[in-house]
């Protein structure tokens, strides 16, 4: 039994890179998975940016209106992180007692706090969840991305030409552990 939980800022990675997501989700999931309850799913999303306007008398510098913009470009993945440990083992939303825990965390844009999302990660392996990474873009460094899963669970999305191919890769190596 595993419990898989998708994490992805989709007001980050924009209408594109959500599709390549779910194209992503999609392939790994199979009737026989779920039928035979031998995976159960969730996903987790950021909130939507749009909410994020400013009017004319908020900004008067370049820089502040510059640091507003900046929002856009970075992921804040660090809260999703603390919601998916916190429902990770809660039965309430599906949680199974004993079952393996995976975190998938899509990853695009710089990350905002990057030692906030590597301490989250670090928590959710110490609580038993294994973290995966998918790489969207090369904004992150490797060692950045190798301290968060906290082995070399990265799975690089740059270098793939179908979110099919990398859903297959992600299986086989989440079934043959």
């Amino acid at each position: 039994m595993v419990d898989v939980n998708f994490v992805f800022d989709s007001s980050v990675m924009g209408y594109e890179e959500t599709h390549t997501v779910t194209t992503f989700i999609k392939s790994s999931i199979t009737d026989e998975y779920l039928t035979k309850k031998k995976f159960m799913f969730s996903m987790i999303t950021g909130k939507c940016h749009a909410l994020k306007n400013f009017h004319f008398n908020t900004y008067q510098t370049r820089t502040k209106i510059l640091d507003h913009l900046d929002i856009f470009y970075k992921t804040s993945i660090t809260t999703l992180l603390r919601e998916t440990a916190t429902i990770s083992f809660m039965s309430k939303h599906g949680a199974r007692k004993g079952a393996r825990k995976v975190a998938v965390i899509f990853l695009k844009g710089k990350l905002s706090d990057p030692e906030g999302v590597k301490t989250n990660a670090r928590f959710l392996r110490q609580s038993g969840i294994e973290v995966f990474v998918i790489k969207m873009d090369k904004l992150n460094s490797d060692k950045t991305l190798a301290s968060i899963t906290g082995e070399r669970n990265i799975l690089d999305a740059t270098k793939i030409s179908s979110m099919v191919q990398l859903s297959h890769e992600f299986l086989n190596r989440l079934c043959h552990r």
